[in-house]
């Protein structure tokens, strides 16, 4: 029994000791747990205002670059069609190039603008992330979804170009694989090639006023003279504009006597009122679409092949006032949809240069026959 009691007071601690122990613990745990509560709230706090600053710098910059931005400056994404008595009615080229518009506004601006916003946001994220090692993650997340991302879009758009100029097919003129330029129409169907020829008193009659209209809107006619006199470009537009026929020339008249035939009342020539009409169509769409101009250098006078169609009143010369080909292409388009064969004439051989590169041509002719 003694030594019962004896094991059993040694097992049993006082309960003083039991108090006593405890609150030393609580003291030992005490600084520890409020340590690591403040520095909780210590990041709770820095992290708030950091967030509030990464925020508004992505804000600013966003603003900066719509202020900036060449969307800005960028052509309507709906072409000019339909819209008045004066456009061309809507074809299914148009529509396609809507379409197109849209998929290049996606891709090349706002694409852009909202892949440097994740960027910069990543960016921020990774150096100001600090210990946290979440933020850090976080960031570098961010900038490799936003790199599939563009890889995505980016094969996206080059599919729907691929589709838009498959469906377009030869109402598509452009040559360059991610460009869409419709074939130009007039009254909503390409004009036949192969019209008859009107007879010339038809043409005078028509194109009088039109040769007036001509003068009106400032369209410049070439004054020099291949066969000398008064037998140029200029003078030709006049004489219509008069009611009178045009003067006509040939390839010999430097040293055929007289040079040309003088025209007046007595000629038998004048320019078909199909050229007419479609130079006063094209002034309005090259000023408009590219501010740009051109000039008459020839009708029925000048310096040609010893067949050709200017002596018969069925061709032009013009030069476009501008040094893009694009531009040019876009006048041999417009052109070319008031029927015959409008070219940018190469220099060493008459043929179409497809490009209309500058370089290898002076100026377009266009025919009225094939």
């Amino acid at each position: 029994m003694k030594n019962s009691n004896h094991n059993t007071s040694s097992v049993v601690r006082n309960p003083n000791e039991i108090s006593d122990s405890r609150k030393v613990a609580r003291v030992v745990k005490s600084p520890s747990t409020s340590s690591g509560s403040l520095t909780n709230r210590a990041a709770r706090s820095f992290e708030r205002p950091q967030r509030y600053y990464v925020l508004s710098f992505i804000l600013l910059i966003f603003g900066i670059f719509l202020l900036t931005s060449p969307a800005l400056a960028l052509d309507p994404l709906v072409p000019a069609c339909g819209r008045t008595d004066a456009e061309k009615l809507c074809t299914t080229c148009d529509f396609l190039v809507v379409a197109k518009n849209i998929s290049d506004f996606i891709l090349f601006y706002l694409v852009p603008a909202l892949s440097a916003l994740f960027f910069i946001w990543a960016g921020f994220l990774i150096l100001l992330g600090g210990g946290l090692t979440a933020q850090v993650a976080k960031g570098q997340n961010i900038f490799r979804t936003t790199v599939y991302g563009l890889l995505i879009i980016f094969l996206s758009w080059m599919i729907v170009n691929t589709v838009i100029r498959t469906v377009a097919r030869d109402e598509n003129i452009a040559e360059n694989w991610w460009k869409l330029e419709c074939r130009e129409t007039v009254g909503g169907a390409l004009v036949p090639t192969d019209k008859a020829r009107v007879p010339s008193n038809e043409d005078l009659s028509r194109g009088q006023p039109l040769a007036q209209d001509l003068l009106n809107l400032g369209i410049i006619f070439d004054a020099n003279a291949d066969c000398g006199g008064n037998f140029h470009a200029r003078g030709n537009i006049q004489s219509i504009a008069a009611g009178n026929f045009p003067a006509v020339c040939s390839r010999d008249c430097k040293t055929k006597t007289p040079a040309c035939l003088a025209g007046g009342q007595n000629g038998n020539i004048s320019v078909n009122s199909r050229i007419l009409e479609g130079l006063k169509g094209l002034h309005p769409n090259l000023k408009n679409k590219h501010g740009a101009s051109f000039i008459v250098t020839s009708f029925t006078t000048g310096i040609h092949s010893p067949n050709s169609t200017h002596y018969t009143g069925e061709a032009v010369d013009i030069v476009v006032n501008s040094d893009d080909p694009a531009v040019w292409r876009e006048a041999r388009s417009f052109l070319r949809g008031f029927g015959g064969t409008p070219i940018c004439e190469r220099k060493s051989d008459s043929q179409d240069e497809p490009n209309c590169n500058l370089n290898l041509i002076n100026h377009i002719h266009w025919t009225l026959r094939k």
